[in-house]
C-alpha cells in the first residue's frame, strides 16, 4: 500500500491558522514542518500525512495544547462548508468527510477518523480511532470550533472519556 499523503491546501490552512493565533509561532511551525520534510508548503502539492502528524505534536511541545486547540478552531471558522451547516451533527460529519477527502491513499487503519455519539441534546462523546495521529489538542480544538460555529454556545465544556480499544483519544463535549 502507498504512504497516506495529504493535501497541501490542509497543510497551509494549518499554518494560517497557527499565525492567527500566534504570528510569533508561524515561522516556528514553518521550522517544525521543514524539520519533518515538508518545506515551503504549497496548497497545490501532497505531503506525507505520518510527517505533518509529527510536525502538530511538535508544535504541542514547542506551543503548548490550548494554542493548537485554539488553531484548530480557527481552521473551522475559515472553512465553510463546516460553517454552513445547521448543527453540530452536520458539521461533524462534515469535517469527518473532509478527512477522507484530503488524504490520498486514504485508510482508516493508517490515517484515523472521527466519531462522534450523541449522549444528550448538547452532549457528545468524541473519539478519534484507527490510525489517527494527530495530537488530541488539535481535535479539541477542531471540535469546539465545530460546535461554536454550528450552535453559538455560551460556553463549551470538555472531559475526559475512557478510551475503546480502537480509540486513540477520546472525550466528552459539552455546551
Amino acid at each position: 500500500m502507498s504512504e497516506a499523503e495529504i493535501e497541501g491546501a490542509y497543510v497551509v490552512a494549518v499554518i494560517d491558522s497557527v499565525a492567527e493565533v500566534s504570528p510569533v509561532l508561524e515561522s516556528r511551525a514553518r521550522e517544525i514542518l521543514a524539520d519533518e520534510g515538508i518545506e515551503s508548503p504549497d496548497a497545490e502539492s501532497t505531503y506525507d500525512a505520518d510527517a505533518l502528524a509529527a510536525a502538530v505534536d511538535a508544535m504541542v511541545e514547542s506551543a503548548g495544547e490550548t494554542t493548537v486547540a485554539r488553531a484548530g478552531e480557527k481552521m473551522v471558522a475559515k472553512n465553510e462548508q463546516i460553517t454552513a451547516a445547521t448543527d453540530f451533527e452536520s458539521g461533524f460529519e462534515t469535517m469527518r468527510e473532509q478527512q477522507r477527502a484530503v488524504h490520498r491513499n486514504f485508510d482508516v487503519d493508517r490515517v484515523g477518523q472521527y466519531r462522534a455519539e450523541r449522549l444528550d441534546d448538547r452532549e457528545y462523546r468524541v473519539a478519534a480511532y484507527g490510525g489517527h495521529s494527530y495530537p488530541e489538542a488539535l481535535t479539541r480544538g477542531v471540535t469546539e470550533g465545530i460546535v461554536e460555529q454550528t450552535e453559538s454556545p455560551a460556553m463549551v465544556s470538555f472531559d475526559d472519556a475512557e478510551l475503546a480499544a480502537d480509540e486513540t483519544h477520546a472525550f466528552v463535549v459539552s455546551w
